[in-house]
């Protein structure tokens, strides 16, 4: 049984807001009490201990709902090329730090930040030691680089096949140029990735420590299926149990969820399985994107990945199987296919869905996805960094970019992720994101009509969370008989503003009851 946990002299965070209470009760690893500083003092006895909030603000624990978790602790050991603006002093750098080593990996490279135009190339790492291999992942992990050790490293029949499907290009002497895109990394790069395995697994603390430190005490990740079987596996344990996960797992895997006959919500509070993750098209940075209209000074209109019959094929086989879905759709086409594809159906799914990234959206789409009851799950924090390629690729259609204002006007539910490690996990960055929507290196809003409320972006972060998957989890909100998550913040953004948004960090995490970060 666990000790009672008394918090008082804080600002309780509710549904609508900051509340006039102050005080919260945790028992048994669900809150029992929310009111006034006199209420607390019957659960005042036996085992309990009482935490002074020092009139913070007590916020329920935020919930990231889309994030990659086994490759964000994988490279948090990674070459952190995302800095870089030059290709030229990429490489240099990247020729430094392989020196003597066997294998080399990288990612955060974005070609759409870089003084020199274009793609990367192999046989810009030809000056690597020989036998060097190397692998670099982009920011927006929809295109890897590699070098033509890792290259040789690939089956023919599948880079046959991967090539007649447009996901691998050949320069003229008949080589790969090096660029694996879309599908294809799945396909080429996931079997060599089984060797480096993530660091997650052998010591989850030190990674689950950095969700404590910023108040996410949930999240819902994008997984292979293995790697779902080894959290399974780590949780069995109650001592190993750390953030609550809840887990979509690719499609290429889900033959292998049918044959384990995992179903929707299998699981508990702290390890769920949620159902089939499928990718209609790709991303902006890469321009893989399915776009309704090319994207600005190409003949292009982005990448297809699932559509058609492949793409009904797969709902009705994930619906047949009591499994919900999760929807990669970015660009404008991918959105409307989707929804084409649901009104072919012609009646509403038996199993949830829901549509991740939504990033560029116009008034017709948003009002066709509320007919069709759809939460989605997206992702602000790209907003400070995507302006300036929306505007360069997407042209006009960037005023569609983002528009969370739109969205809520429209009572269109939606909650916040990460998409780490594409963005980091700060969730005060998609909140800032959301509220002010000032781009990097901006002075001034980017459409500031699209603005949303702090505590709209606040509830994107908790109580939407805790309903996208199609059940109330019990958590995301604080009151009685919900799940017992919450973190005290260091700072106030409703009187101090969000300006210094990359300081906000907990003073006290508790998951379950249990302090897990405590800074008071």
């Amino acid at each position: 049984m666990n000790r009672t946990l008394c918090i008082h002299n804080g600002k309780i965070y509710g549904r609508q807001g900051l509340q006039d209470d102050t005080s919260i009760v945790i028992e048994n690893g669900k809150i029992s009490y929310i009111g006034d500083e006199q209420g607390i003092r019957k659960y005042m006895h036996g085992e309990f201990e009482l935490i002074n909030a020092q009139e913070h603000i007590v916020f329920p624990g935020f919930i990231d709902t889309h994030l990659h978790l086994s490759e964000w602790a994988r490279q948090q050991d990674f070459l952190s090329l995302g800095h870089f603006t030059s290709l030229s002093d990429m490489v240099k750098y990247i020729g430094k730090m392989a020196k003597g080593k066997g294998w080399i990996f990288g990612s955060g490279w974005n070609q759409n930040n870089w003084r020199d135009a274009g793609f990367p190339h192999r046989r810009h790492l030809d000056g690597l030691e020989k036998g060097t291999k190397a692998i670099f992942y982009s920011k927006d992990l929809h295109s890897a680089w590699v070098n033509d050790a890792v290259i040789d490293l690939f089956p023919f029949k599948d880079v046959i096949e991967m090539i007649s499907k447009a996901y691998l290009r050949r320069d003229e002497d008949g080589r790969l140029d090096g660029i694996i895109r879309e599908e294809a990394m799945g396909v080429l790069l996931d079997p060599i990735m089984k060797n480096n395995p993530s660091p997650i697994f052998i010591d989850p603390y030190k990674y689950f420590n950095t969700f404590y430190r910023h108040g996410i005490t949930s999240v819902h990740s994008m997984e292979h299926i293995d790697d779902y079987l080894k959290y399974l596996a780590l949780y069995q344990y109650e001592l190993n149990r750390g953030l609550r996960i809840g887990v979509y797992i690719y499609n290429s895997d889900s033959a292998k969820v049918y044959e384990q006959d995992l179903r929707y919500s299998s699981g508990g509070n702290w390890l769920r399985f949620f159902g089939i993750k499928c990718f209609i098209d790709g991303a902006l940075g890469s321009q893989s994107a399915w776009m309704r209209e090319p994207y600005e000074n190409a003949e292009h209109v982005g990448k297809k990945v699932l559509f058609n019959l492949p793409l009904q094929k797969a709902i009705t086989r994930a619906e047949s199987r009591s499994c919900a879905l999760s929807i990669h759709a970015l660009g404008d086409a991918a959105v409307e296919h989707l929804l084409d594809t649901l009104d072919y159906f012609g009646r509403p799914l038996r199993v949830p869905l829901r549509i991740e990234h939504a990033q560029c959206l116009d008034s017709g789409l948003i009002e066709r996805m509320k007919a069709h009851n759809i939460i989605l799950s997206v992702n602000p924090s790209h907003l400070i960094d995507d302006k300036e390629i929306a505007e360069k690729h997407w042209g006009d259609r960037s005023r569609f970019a983002f528009p969370y204002r739109s969205m809520k006007m429209a009572d269109l539910p939606f909650a916040f992720g990460s998409d780490a490690p594409v963005e980091s996990i700060h969730p005060w960055k998609s909140i800032y994101a959301a509220v002010q929507r000032i781009p990097a290196n901006d002075l001034q809003p980017w459409y500031p009509e699209e603005i949303i409320r702090l505590t709209d972006a606040i509830n994107a972060t908790t109580y939407y969370g805790g309903i996208i998957n199609g059940r109330n989890e019990r958590k995301g909100v604080l009151a009685p008989g919900y799940l017992g998550d919450l973190f005290i913040c260091s700072h106030n953004a409703f009187e101090d503003g969000l300006d210094d948004w990359e300081d906000f960090h907990s003073l006290l995490t508790v998951i379950d009851g249990k302090i897990v970060h405590n800074e008071l």
